[in-house]
């Protein structure tokens, strides 16, 4: 193995008298980054980039002996990449020129190895001092802080990856060089140049990756953890692989119908370079029977610890029994406070590829969760996928991708939680602790999550009695750019705050899609927005269905929020809204309110914009800033509102009957037919053209997945795959043709 230099990411540059940014470059590949910086030596100043990172200083060199400038190193392993890195060096009065050197291949924990430097009264040659790598194969940098424009060449095989001159009253020159040695010896480059002055000259050396073979590991009940763990010489416990260290491609395979008592460890070989998506890290079963079985007691159950691209599939993991006690309150009793499989990344940038497929996961305080909930963790996972789990019997949460208590949203990048089977998540109210408890799906402190196809029921009903807030089936907490698609959420109940179907609570939401979706039996709201701790922006809320929930859609200080062909359904005998908006900013379109005798339609904020929605009300009643109405007529006449809209019977087709109870994530919630029009209801062809009228995106597909056609007219609610041919103005030719 050796370390790779990335040209296209290497260069100096001039910044200025109070520093600056670089232009973006593209850092993809690099695990090792090595920025030197050219400054003046008494005024302080700060590096930081665009991707994030973590730079480890290391000491600085001045120019001798009136140390005017210096010369120092910053590294950051395993750092976050990509296009457009841009590198920003800040303070007053310093001057700084800058040099980026990026390279692959360095050792992945502990790449840092010596340095030398010293400063150098004015000449016209100079050398940074000697060192001598501890190891073969080493990468080599050296650089140099100089005073008079020059240009700089260096010996004994280095290469110059940048030079920046100096300009007067502007920055100090800068000029940075590499080597790769292959036998480990001293040594002590020489920078020269033709116009004498003062400088200063570093060097450091870094350690490549650890490289081996990989292989395949087994693990069966009949083995020995003192066998070497391969083919035909099995481990027998979790000890065996706990005691291991692993590098891309290999597997760790568990024998089928065997249960293995214990915690299951995941680690990296020290100094490895991560795994990637060609050779990922493989851990399942193999053999034949049922899953195999990781029985953890009071402790986590599988942790992946700082690994990228690794697969975790096919085993049943199952902690201490949680058990729920009706009454007044509700509670549940259980010892297991830990994880159930665990992604946990302690390093200083992001790991990418993390998988769970195919579990069973019970008796945690948290289901699947990649990330953790700690204030201090800063970096996460990028291109997760948790798919076709089931999920039960835990307290807090079911599946989880973020962090609950930092809330930034670059924390976890593009997942996708998908078709997994997520209930009874209780809640963990013991009379003792427990709040904001229950929840089936929480993508907290995520950018780009796909959650889609998935049944989360029956959870929440131990919450904390009387505070905290939740549980909601799927919440969103410092979120950007989710779309929460084809879920199934049903009774979702609560002792708090909550028991919503999907909330989008604030701390920084948005551009959140909230689509396909089918929602019943809910104590509380179908769609809540919050704006607590921050806000909820840029919210689309269309094609759902939501059945005999508490409420149909709360938006509490969420702005830019679009509601638009839904059907709300709420016929319980209670006094909560159909729809309920607490400050300006929402529209409704197209939608379908159905209303039981005891459920008013709406209280609504002024500067809340109302149009072309289907009223089937027992008995309109609707609130506008704070003027009540009682028939639809009245409303429009007197807040000049719904121009549009329309108040008769629906004519769905079962409406009120929809599912309330679901097994199967993979039987799509698209095939819910019980809120299709009737041939001849009035909701066909008269939908507002929603791009004509308001610039807005209707969505490609309806609430059966199906293309909605921009050539004809649109119908109110879900639906509009069901049309009738009586609404068009067409020709008679066309018809035929259309035929």
């Amino acid at each position: 193995m050796s370390v790779t230099p990335i040209p296209a990411a290497s260069f100096a540059a001039s910044l200025g008298q109070h520093g600056g940014t670089t232009s973006g470059v593209n850092t993809t590949g690099a695990n090792l980054i090595v920025v030197l910086i050219s400054s003046d030596s008494a005024n302080a100043k700060t590096l930081s980039d665009s991707k994030g990172n973590t730079w480890s200083a290391k000491t600085a060199y001045a120019d001798f002996p009136a140390t005017d400038n210096e010369i120092r190193a910053y590294v950051a392993t395993n750092p976050s990449v990509g296009p457009g890195h841009t590198f920003t060096v800040s303070g007053s009065n310093i001057f700084a020129s800058i040099a980026v050197l990026s390279f692959s291949g360095a050792h992945s924990s502990g790449p840092f190895d010596q340095q030398a430097g010293q400063g150098v009264a004015s000449g016209t040659s100079a050398q940074p001092g000697s060192v001598t790598p501890s190891e073969d194969n080493e990468l080599l940098i050296a650089a140099l802080t100089f005073e008079v424009s020059n240009t700089i060449s260096v010996n004994s095989g280095f290469t110059i990856a940048g030079q920046a001159n100096l300009i007067g009253g502007v920055s100090y020159g800068i000029a940075a060089a590499y080597k790769i040695q292959t036998t480990a010896g001293a040594e002590n480059p020489t920078f020269s140049w033709a116009n004498a002055c003062p400088s200063a000259a570093n060097i450091l050396t870094f350690k490549v990756a650890v490289t081996r073979t990989p292989a395949d590991y087994y693990v069966a009940s009949s083995g020995s953890d003192g066998n070497t763990g391969l083919i035909g010489q099995p481990w027998q416990t979790v000890a065996g692989p706990n005691a291991k260290r692993f590098v891309g491609g290999d597997t760790l395979s568990f024998n089928r119908g065997d249960t293995f008592t214990g915690s299951l460890l995941l680690q990296l070989l020290d100094g490895a370079l991560q795994p990637d998506s060609g050779s990922p890290v493989v851990v399942g079963p193999y053999g034949t029977g049922a899953d195999p079985k990781i029985s953890s007691g009071t402790a986590y159950g599988i942790k992946a610890l700082n690994i990228a691209y690794c697969t975790i599939q096919d085993f049943e993991v199952f902690g201490a029994t949680v058990t729920f006690t009706s009454g007044s309150p509700n509670t549940v009793s259980y010892t297991n406070t830990a994880f159930g499989i665990h992604f946990h990344n302690t390093g200083a940038s992001n790991l990418a590829g993390p998988i769970v497929r195919r579990c069973t996961v019970h008796g945690y305080q948290y289901g699947v969760v990649i990330g953790d909930n700690v204030a201090s963790q800063t970096h996460g996972f990028d291109d997760w996928e948790i798919f076709e789990n089931e999920v039960y019997g835990c307290t807090v949460v079911g599946i989880c991708c973020g962090n609950f208590t930092n809330y930034t949203p670059t924390i976890h990048n593009r997942g996708i939680i998908r078709r997994n089977y997520i209930y009874n998540i209780y809640g963990d109210w013991n009379g003792v602790t427990g709040s904001n408890t229950g929840y089936p799906i929480q993508i907290p402190a995520s950018t780009g999550v796909l959650v889609e196809s998935n049944v989360c029921k029956d959870s929440g009903s131990a919450s904390e009695p009387g505070g905290g807030g939740g549980p909601c089936g799927i919440i969103c907490v410092g979120t950007h750019d989710a779309i929460i698609r084809g879920n199934i959420i049903l009774n979702i109940d609560s002792q708090a705050g909550d028991g919503t179907g999907i909330d989008s609570d604030g701390n920084d939401n948005n551009d959140i899609l909230i689509e396909g979706n089918y929602i019943a039996g809910c104590l509380r709201w179908a769609v809540t927005i919050f704006n607590i701790g921050g806000p909820s922006a840029n919210i689309t809320v269309r094609h759902n269905i939501c059945q005999d929930n508490g409420g149909g859609l709360d938006n509490i200080g969420g702005t830019n929020v679009v509601v638009h062909n839904n059907v709300f359904h709420k016929i319980n005998a209670d006094t909560v809204w159909v729809l309920r908006t607490a400050a300006a900013g929402t529209a409704f379109y197209n939608n379908i309110l159905i209303c039981g005798p005891a459920s008013p339609a709406g209280q609504l904020f002024a500067g809340t914009v109302m149009n072309g929605n289907l009223y089937d009300c027992n008995l309109f009643d609707l609130t506008y800033n704070g003027n009540n109405y009682s028939s639809l007529a009245a409303f429009q006449s007197g807040e000049s509102q719904e121009a549009d809209g329309i108040e008769a019977v629906a004519g769905l087709t079962n409406a009120g009957n929809g599912p309330t109870d679901w097994t199967d994530p993979n039987i799509a919630a698209s095939t819910i037919d019980d809120y299709d029009p009737e041939i001849g209801s009035v909701a066909i062809g008269a939908g507002l053209d929603l791009l004509d009228l308001y610039s807005i995106d209707p969505g490609t597909v309806d609430f059966h997945g199906l293309a909605i056609a921009s050539w004809r007219q649109f119908n109110i609610g879900p639906v509009e795959s069901i049309e009738s041919i009586d609404k068009f103005s067409l020709e008679e030719p066309y018809l035929i043709y259309l035929k």
